[in-house]
């Protein structure tokens, strides 16, 4: 039975001007950056809660990670870890961590960003 369904979306863009490495009378190029993330938290009674922080930006991908709160849940994702990677890779999934325990608690909207935040 799901108890509690959490979503948290948040987006960023970033210009940034690295001026150190020109010179005084050189117009540095600005480097633009997008990055999503979505936080997902479910409460699935008597398992405990599952946790998943998505995250996507164009240098490094999308990679996931992982929270399980029930210690045999955690252990069975644990053995299956590398077909989980392998799987995961097939889809474009550049990074899966797994964490045992309770996920931490959102932070804060992003400033300068766009946000959403579900609870239901």
């Amino acid at each position: 039975r799901l108890e509690l369904l959490q979503l948290q979306v948040s987006h960023t863009h970033k210009e940034r001007v690295e001026k150190d490495e020109w010179g005084p009378d050189v117009t540095a190029p600005i480097e633009e950056a997008d990055e999503w993330q979505m936080r997902l938290l479910f409460n699935l009674d008597p398992l405990g809660s599952f946790g998943a922080w998505l995250r996507w930006n164009e240098q490094d991908g999308l990679s996931v990670d992982c929270w399980i709160e029930s210690h045999r849940c955690f252990h069975i994702a644990s053995k299956l870890e590398d077909q989980l990677h392998e799987t995961l890779d097939r889809i474009g999934i550049k990074r899966l961590a797994l964490h045992g325990g309770a996920m931490p608690q959102p932070s804060l909207a992003v400033p300068g960003g766009s946000n959403v935040k579900v609870t239901v």
